[in-house]
C-alpha cells in the first residue's frame, strides 16, 4: 500500500475519469492532476504528507488565470508555473477555481483510498483559505448576440458561433487547446 508512484495512479485515475466525465470536465480534472504530477509525480503515494499538501495548495493559490497560455508554461512544474504567474501577472486564480482544482485533487486521493492504494486521504482537512468571490455572469440578450454576429469579424464570428452552438462561455472557449476539440 502506498508504494506506487503518484504519476502512475494519476494516469489510471484519468483513464477512468475520462470515461465517465464530459470532455470539458475531463479537461479540468486532467489539468489539476497534471499540476500534482508535475510537482510530486515521482513520489510514492505514501510520501504525500500534510506538509506537501500545504505546499501544493500554496502554489495553486499563486497561479494566474492565463498561466497555461504562456509558451514557457509547456512542461513546467507547478512551482515553475507559480513563479511564471507571479512574474507575468498581478492576478491569481479566483478562490472558486482554486477550490475546484483542490477538490479534484481530493477526489483523486479519495479514489486512491477506495482503490486500496492509501489507508486515508493525507490531505483531508486542508482547504483553500480565500473566500469565494461572487460575480454572476451576465447573459447576452438576443439583440446583443445579433449585433456581435453581424459585425462581420470572421475570427470573432467563428468563436462566438462555436460558443453559441456548444454552450461554452467565452473564457472556456478562449482556453481551449487543439487537443481539447473532438468531433
Amino acid at each position: 500500500m502506498g508504494q506506487r508512484p503518484v504519476a502512475e495512479l494519476a494516469t489510471r485515475y484519468l483513464t477512468e475519469a475520462s470515461e465517465r466525465l464530459r470532455p470539458g470536465s475531463s479537461k479540468s480534472v486532467r489539468f489539476a492532476l497534471e499540476l500534482l504530477v508535475s510537482h510530486a509525480g515521482e513520489a510514492q503515494m505514501r510520501d504525500l504528507s500534510q506538509a506537501l499538501g500545504r505546499e501544493v495548495l500554496g502554489y495553486i493559490s499563486r497561479l494566474s488565470p492565463n498561466v497555461r497560455k504562456y509558451s514557457d508554461a509547456k512542461g513546467a512544474s507547478l512551482a515553475d508555473l507559480a513563479a511564471l504567474s507571479e512574474e507575468n501577472e498581478a492576478t491569481t486564480l479566483k478562490p472558486q477555481t482554486q477550490a475546484r482544482i483542490w477538490g479534484q485533487l481530493q477526489h483523486f486521493l479519495d479514489w486512491c483510498v477506495q482503490s486500496g492504494e492509501l489507508e486515508a486521504n493525507p490531505w483531508e482537512g486542508l482547504a483553500v483559505k480565500a473566500k469565494p468571490e461572487v460575480s454572476p455572469h451576465g447573459v447576452l440578450t438576443d439583440a446583443q448576440v445579433v449585433l456581435l454576429l453581424s459585425r462581420k469579424d470572421w475570427v470573432l464570428h467563428k468563436i462566438l458561433l462555436f460558443c453559441l452552438l456548444t454552450g461554452l462561455r467565452s473564457g472556456e472557449a478562449c482556453g481551449l487547446l487543439a487537443e481539447d476539440v473532438i468531433t
